[in-house]
């Protein structure tokens, strides 16, 4: 009997099982998933993350609609988000405290790391939205020559599990100059493995597949899907990530929503046998540089 079942879309979405490296058509034709083998799989145990760059809330060609993208990140259910391009306290969205506001909306404790600093009341910067309590969160600075970029990191409880999460942002390309997104991507997954399993990274992370997929292989992790996410009118390049270990997968998505320039991506995943591991840094119970956004 198939372990997938089919919608009024044509969207394959299987049922239950782990990842493997080989890619399948999401949607017939278009967008790629990674293929599973069934297993059994108790409902209680799936967790489901979705990563979304929201341009700080304004859709292409139109001013800021905090409404509409509040609309659109909780339309994604999930108990884990990881947001990019964030503003709290910035002129040019109304001093708004977007992660406080879009976790509240969506029924989740939002935390948001600083990127850097507009005038003197507003910053800029990713925030992870997530149901459950977190033993410990971390503001990780990378090595920026431009632009400076972060990673929050946080070890959350899900289900009855520590899983530890992180929400990204790295360097675009810029004219004259190498990206320096591949070196910040490098600095992240060797931040990882001071951490406890099971992990799962999400961001924008300006990089195509070509020079991802290598590097998430060397660190033991698995790409949910290379779909392409950008722009989010007519996607042509996957961009934006979601990358796992210790975790397998049951389906994953590219969803068509039209609130930012980026589309997110969602997956649903499980523990899988002998997923979790020890934390090779051994940091006691912490927030580090992370503000916990309240108004």
């Amino acid at each position: 009997m198939s372990s997938q079942r089919e919608d009024g879309r044509g969207l394959i979405t299987p049922k239950i099982g782990p990842i493997t490296g080989r890619l399948e058509p999401l949607v017939r034709g278009t967008e790629p998933r990674i293929s599973v083998h069934p297993t059994y799989v108790d409902d209680d145990r799936r967790v489901r993350v979705a990563t979304y760059n929201i341009r700080h809330g304004a859709p292409p060609g139109r001013p800021t609609d905090l409404r509409g993208t509040a609309a659109a990140v909780s339309s994604l259910h999930a108990d884990v988000v990881a947001l990019q391009e964030v503003d709290r306290r910035v002129i040019r969205t109304c001093f708004a405290d977007q992660a406080m506001r879009l976790g509240r909306s969506a029924g989740l404790t939002a935390h948001f790391a600083p990127a850097r600093r507009f005038l003197w009341t507003g910053s800029y910067g990713n925030a992870l939205l997530f149901r459950g309590t977190a033993a410990r969160l971390e503001r990780v600075s990378l090595a920026s020559v431009g632009e400076q970029r972060v990673a929050l990191i946080a070890s959350v409880q899900l289900h009855e599990q520590q899983v530890t999460v992180v929400s990204t942002h790295l360097q675009n390309s810029r004219s004259g100059r190498q990206s320096e997104a591949g070196g910040q991507l490098d600095e992240i997954l060797g931040e990882l493995h001071k951490w406890p399993r099971p992990w799962v990274l999400m961001g924008d992370l300006n990089l195509r597949p070509e020079v991802v997929l290598p590097r998430l292989e060397r660190a033991g992790l698995h790409p949910v899907s290379t779909a392409p996410t950008f722009p989010s009118h007519a996607p042509r390049i996957c961009i934006d990530w979601i990358a796992v270990a210790g975790l397998e997968l049951l389906s994953a998505e590219v969803v068509d929503l039209r609130a930012s320039d980026h589309r997110p991506i969602v997956a649903e995943l499980v523990p899988s046998a002998g997923g979790s591991g020890g934390s090779g840094g051994g940091a006691p119970t912490a927030q580090v540089g992370v503000e916990e956004s309240a108004e």
